[in-house]
């Protein structure tokens, strides 16, 4: 009754409070309306196209003074677990422009004026790929995408990146594009490095293993050679690492290749950290099926541990140098499952993890710079599942 009232115009105080407090991307005035005509139903995902970005006048606060003549340019960004390592999403703003995913195409949106909001440009989508993340870093807008049924691409689910120069927001500018032909996992920038981060499984072509990705329209080889392959590992999953320097995009790109799973990701301002699930006695195809008898033997070793049964996570951890490569430094495994990036954190050069066992309880671990084990604390609540795990500071929640 009361949106009702709201929605004829009586109750306008209301109103400026349900927008000020709810802060609606979109009018609900018009999803209300769109409901009414059959265009969205009520429980469906709003079509942020159709409405687009509307503004309200807003009362002052009673707080606020009346003699004020500035106000303070403020914006909300992207909430990242680790401070200077920026994290995609599919919106970004910058204060003065929003940066939006809508459907296929990503929307730029001059915002410079509240009470004249309008659409600056559209980035429109290749066909069959459909945008998943964004990052903003100076002048240049990263639209990550992954192909679906519809590609044109030899495969589903590659993951193609697009840096736009958007310096004239009104007409941006593709400056740099690639594709790595294994599924996107998850990116970050640190300063002016982009790592994206894209897993799956190998792929054979004409009887010969998929060891290359296309950059702006040309075909690079990584090269069997530079396919590193994890010494016990057993996997027919691949992990490409790509590293982009944003402040010199016309430098090629760089592509690691690991032959391991992901199911976890975490990333510091100095390391990535790179997690996969796996149950004691699972078993994985050989690598000879895809490699013939020869086989690829890489530069890493990994000692197997006569530890009882049960569910572990595999922890690889990749440095971080100061050009913005990365270098593989040491790998370990834990008993025990994470939940997400937030169950990891890096505290003085130290990893800390927050491991749960159905049959064990919880426990937090602590690892050096080389992933030895230096602590660990007790296991609490057996047979209860973990849901939630954070770290602030020195303390664990």
């Amino acid at each position: 009754k009361k949106l009702e009232k709201i929605y004829e115009g009586e109750d306008n105080d209301a109103k400026e409070t349900l927008i000020r407090i709810v802060g609606m991307p979109f009018s609900i005035f018009d999803m209300m309306d769109s409901m009414s005509r059959g265009t969205i139903s009520s429980n469906s995902t709003p079509d942020y196209s159709y409405s687009g970005v509307e503004s309200f006048d807003i009362k002052a606060d009673a707080t606020q003074s009346s003699s004020s003549t500035s106000v303070k340019k403020d914006y909300s960004t992207t909430n990242i677990q680790v401070e200077n390592v920026d994290e995609a999403d599919i919106t970004k703003t910058d204060g003065d422009y929003i940066y939006s995913i809508s459907n296929a195409d990503v929307i730029i949106t001059d915002v410079k004026d509240p009470k004249n909001i309008k659409i600056a440009s559209k980035i429109t989508g290749d066909l069959g790929s459909v945008p998943e993340d964004l990052i903003l870093y100076k002048n240049q807008l990263i639209v990550i995408s992954m192909n679906d049924e519809n590609s044109t691409s030899r495969y589903n689910s590659d993951t193609n990146v697009r840096v736009y120069d958007i310096t004239q927001r009104e007409s941006p500018i593709l400056v740099k594009k690639y594709e790595l032909y294994e599924p996107y996992y998850t990116s970050r920038r640190i300063d002016n490095h982009l790592f994206v981060i894209a897993s799956g499984d190998l792929r054979k072509e004409d009887d010969k293993v998929v060891s290359y990705y296309e950059e702006d329209g040309t075909q690079k080889e990584i090269g069997y050679d530079n396919i590193k392959y994890l010494k016990d590992v057993n996997t027919r999953k691949q992990t490409l690492i790509s590293l982009v320097d944003l402040d010199d995009v016309k430098s090629d790109v760089k592509v690691d290749s690991y032959l391991m799973d992901i199911s976890n990701a975490y990333v510091s301002e100095n390391a990535i950290y790179l997690l996969n699930y796996s149950y004691s006695n699972s078993y994985a195809p050989p690598l000879k099926s895809l490699y013939g008898l020869k086989g690829v033997i890489g530069p890493f070793t990994y000692e197997e541990d006569d530890d009882e049964s049960g569910y572990y996570t595999e922890i690889y951890k990749f440095d971080i140098t100061k050009n913005g490569e990365i270098k593989y430094r040491a790998k370990t495994k834990a008993k025990g499952e994470t939940i997400n990036q937030y169950s990891l954190d890096e505290y003085n050069n130290h990893l800390r993890i927050a491991l749960s066992s159905y049959s064990d309880g919880t426990k937090i671990m602590i690892f050096d710079e080389e992933l030895n084990k230096i602590g660990e604390t007790e296991s609490i609540e057996k047979r209860e599942n973990m849901y939630s795990s954070r770290f602030i500071g020195n303390k664990a929640i």
